[in-house]
């Protein structure tokens, strides 16, 4: 089977990457293959000194004039090229239709009040953005540019678009020169240093490999045996790394979201895109054939762009170099628990665990998990009243836990561990000291309602059961009625003394009396007052 139509990419939008072009079209030819070519590089077509000699980039080329040029309802333009014009007016091709004809339109006014040089300005202008923001790219180690390697000359010297517009060089040549985009990522420094040592091993095992496969056919079947142990220790082994190095990934993946937010935050007018790309992860990339003319993006902007990014870098190797102190730090307080928070970038989260639940995580019921959510929300209420910094955040399992942001290098991980431990331990101590508390008033209540039930049915003995009784105890009642001072005085529980008291001498004297102070509204003495003492229980915990 050989393909009908090859579709081929000349700066592929993500990254750039531009098609092996020759290639492709000896291929074509030789199977009498159509050949069609899109990409952003096709834009700097129009850069070239002679512009009269043909391009040969393929059978076809689609351009996206409207994108480039920044004119808004401009359809795409195909470009192709025939030897028979019979076979275009069989396909339709060149038929006259007003409805096509009409949907030119807004492109032909573009064209023609840009003019040729406009056209071309409009063009430059937006590749010499793209290749300013990759040559300051080239000299951070912590970024690393995603696509292609740059055009280099016979000399070694790297090629740029002067070398393009003031001489005249082959289509093949001019889209390895020109950058239409710009695809970058951050990598920690300690992931730079992890990826040269990768490099290193796997150099290494590829010899290493050679020379056991001559060793292994001398080996005795004993030595065979444990080599295969050996094999499977390494493989577990590995499968134990494979943990961490998923975690950078996804780590890596938070830091480059967070860097996008913050730079289009700063300068808008570069309109970064974050991409999600396999194997990189999260890039930013950079594209002004798109956005340039829509957001009026200058080198001044550039150059922003570019010190913004160098200033945030700052914040996020700091960030990284922190967060191995952070976990250091909480390693060695069984009360302080580390949190993985879903897509943050910043030091971490941490959970207070009170001394009860310490060791006890993995068996805690629903009861108990509520009672740590809403202690570490009160803890996070806590030292937001001393820094604002401090965030509620939520790990996999729902659990709350003391978000942290992006930090810099002149932060003490040490106190701010000390802060957090500080404030949870006052937090559940005074959780200890309501519980006791509440336990102390509920035996309070209990108490008197006994006291109630207790003095309620005396008053029933008392009185006789007639004056219970309905209609009976009414004409009963009537007939002799009862002293008024002699119904069921009420309680009230002092939480100082743990005593539960009458109140009647707050009713009669219509103030609250403390037990042994005499009333000063009046002369006369106070009656003896009605006082019940709660358990011993009590006592000892309101002593506490």
């Amino acid at each position: 089977r050989v393909p009908t139509l090859v579709v081929v990419s000349a700066g592929s939008p993500a990254v750039g990457l531009v098609d092996p072009l020759q290639g492709l079209q000896d291929l074509c030819k030789r199977h009498e293959a159509w050949l069609h070519v899109e990409g952003h590089a096709l834009a700097a077509l129009c850069l070239v000194s002679v512009p009269n000699l043909p391009a040969r980039t393929g059978d076809s080329v689609s351009l996206p004039l409207g994108t480039w040029l920044g004119l808004p309802s401009v359809p795409y333009v195909t470009l192709y090229k025939t030897s028979e014009a019979a076979l275009a007016h069989a396909a339709g091709l060149s038929s006259f239709s007003v409805h096509t004809k009409l949907q030119c339109l807004p492109l032909w006014v573009g064209l023609q009040s840009l003019g040729h040089q406009g056209l071309l300005q409009r063009v430059l202008h937006c590749l010499r953005l793209s290749e300013m923001l990759r040559e300051r790219l080239d000299q951070v180690a912590e970024i690393e540019v995603v696509g292609r390697p740059r055009a280099v000359s016979k000399e070694g010297q790297v090629l740029s678009l002067a070398d393009v517009v003031t001489k005249s060089v082959g289509t093949l040549l001019l889209f390895d020169v020109v950058v239409p985009v710009v695809t970058f990522r951050y990598l920690p420094e300690e992931a730079l240093v992890e990826e040269e040592v990768e490099e290193e091993t796997q150099e290494e095992e590829s010899t290493t490999e050679i020379a056991s496969e001559t060793e292994s056919k001398r080996d005795t079947p004993d030595e065979s045996d444990s080599s295969k142990e050996k094999t499977e220790e390494e493989t577990e082994a590995a499968a134990l790394d494979e943990e961490p190095v998923l975690h950078d990934t996804s780590y890596r993946n938070n830091l480059n979201s967070w860097l996008a937010q913050v730079l289009n935050r700063d300068i808008p007018r570069a309109a970064l895109d974050l991409l999600d790309l396999d194997p990189y992860g999260a890039c930013l990339r950079f594209c002004p054939l798109e956005s340039g003319h829509v957001y009026g993006t200058t080198t001044q902007d550039v150059e922003e762009l570019y010190n913004c990014l160098l200033k945030h870098l700052a914040i996020l190797n700091a960030t990284v170099r922190q967060k191995r102190k952070f976990r250091d730090a909480l390693a060695k307080h069984a009360n302080l628990e580390l949190v993985e928070v879903c897509h943050w970038a910043g030091l971490g989260g941490v959970r207070f665990v009170p001394d009860a639940f310490v060791g006890h995580m993995d068996s805690l019921d629903e009861k108990a998990k509520a009672q740590l959510n809403q202690l570490n929300s009160e803890l996070v209420l806590k030292l937001k009243s001393t820094d604002s910094a401090f965030s509620l955040g939520e790990s996999e399992d729902g659990l709350s836990c003391v978000r942290f942001g992006m930090v810099t290098d002149d932060l003490d991980i040490e106190e701010l561990v000390g802060l957090v431990l500080g404030a949870g331990i006052e937090l559940e101590e005074s959780t200890k000291a309501l519980e006791s508390m509440s336990e102390l008033v509920k035996q309070g209540i209990q108490e008197a309602s006994k006291g109630l039930q207790q003095e309620n049915e005396e008053k029933i003995l008392q009185e006789g059961l007639l004056r219970h009784v309905p209609i009976v105890g009414s004409l009963f009642n009537w007939w002799s009625p009862t002293n008024k001072e002699s119904g069921i005085r009420g309680r009230s529980f002092n939480i100082t003394s743990g005593l539960v008291e009458s109140t009647e001498n707050i009713y009669k004297y219509h103030m609250q009396i403390q037990q042994g102070d005499t009333p000063a509204l009046t002369n006369m003495p106070p009656q003896a007052q009605v006082v019940v003492q709660a358990a011993n229980a009590l006592e000892t915990k309101a002593q506490q």
